[in-house]
């Protein structure tokens, strides 16, 4: 997994709860400390709960409220309920700071042992698709010498400017860029 944001921290929480190991690169070398992102809706809490990282985030998150429409002479023309219970018992939608998301999957990933590695400040230089298997060149962000690990598969969830997904795209099977903005 390359990414240590929402997406690739949940990607490795979904996958580490299914048995999988999992080896998570980030290049910062500490969480990064500041919202990017600042709503979920119920289903994406659903998720969490899966994974049991949503209790942080709801201690800390706010219910929208209605959300309504005005015309030019001040005239109500709809309300949308945004404050109410979903099909799945959460609200439907909530004001969060990404950084308590964050903590939260964090935790729950340290609690998943041995199949999750997580590896901040480090970089993945090159990536090769060798046969069935992925192989990605890693570096200490702060210099030292480079690596290579050796998987099945790999997610770059490294954000809309991924610069690990985009040399591959056309080329690598066996990964997958995901990126939830």
């Amino acid at each position: 997994m390359i990414g240590g944001g929402p997406t690739g921290l949940m990607t490795a929480a979904g996958l580490a709860r299914r048995g999988h190991r999992v080896v998570l690169l980030e290049k910062h070398a500490t969480p990064f400390g500041l919202p990017r992102a600042g709503h979920v809706d119920h289903e994406a809490v659903r998720i969490l709960q899966a994974v049991g990282a949503h209790e942080d985030l709801l201690a800390d998150a706010r219910p929208y409220g209605d959300y309504t429409w005005y015309d030019g002479e001040g005239e109500r023309l709809f309300t949308v309920d945004f404050g109410a219970r979903s099909v799945s018992g959460w609200f439907t939608d909530y004001t969060i700071y990404q950084p308590t998301l964050e903590s939260g999957l964090l935790r729950a990933l340290a609690g998943m042992g041995e199949r999750v590695t997580l590896c901040y400040g480090a970089r993945a230089l090159a990536v090769r698709q060798t046969g069935d298997a992925v192989e990605v060149d890693v570096a200490p962000r702060e210099g030292g010498p480079a690596r290579t690990l050796t998987a099945r598969y790999l997610v770059a969830a490294d954000g809309a400017r991924s610069p690990s997904a985009s040399p591959w795209a056309s080329s690598a099977p066996t990964w997958a860029s995901a990126s939830a903005g």
